[in-house]
């Protein structure tokens, strides 16, 4: 097995889970920070609708030397979430449909 799982082997493994039931619209990684964003359906007023979610998490090896994914950062994580979150703002709000 490959001493770094890469994002999509990561993102690979929780589509192949049973909790999950879709897969990200969109998806990129900067340094250990990865960013998914994902289309959801809810139920409001006017019956149901549609909306985009961002969701942000970081890859660390345990002392059990697996990876492992956590949704809090570090400050060395600082610089990459701006990343993150400005690629999503291009993804979400800038770019044509």
């Amino acid at each position: 097995m490959c001493e770094h799982w890469s994002f999509v082997q990561i993102l690979w493994r929780f589509v192949m889970s049973e909790e999950s039931k879709n897969l990200p619209i969109a998806s990129t990684q900067f340094d250990r920070v990865q960013a998914a964003i994902w289309k959801q359906e809810g139920e409001s007023g006017n019956g149901k609708s549609t909306f985009d979610t961002l969701t942000l998490s970081r890859s660390y090896k345990g002392d059990d030397g697996q990876w492992h994914t956590a949704k809090s950062f570090t400050v060395r994580d600082i610089p990459h979430l701006a990343l993150a979150v400005e690629w999503a703002m291009h993804e979400l709000l800038l770019k044509p449909q």
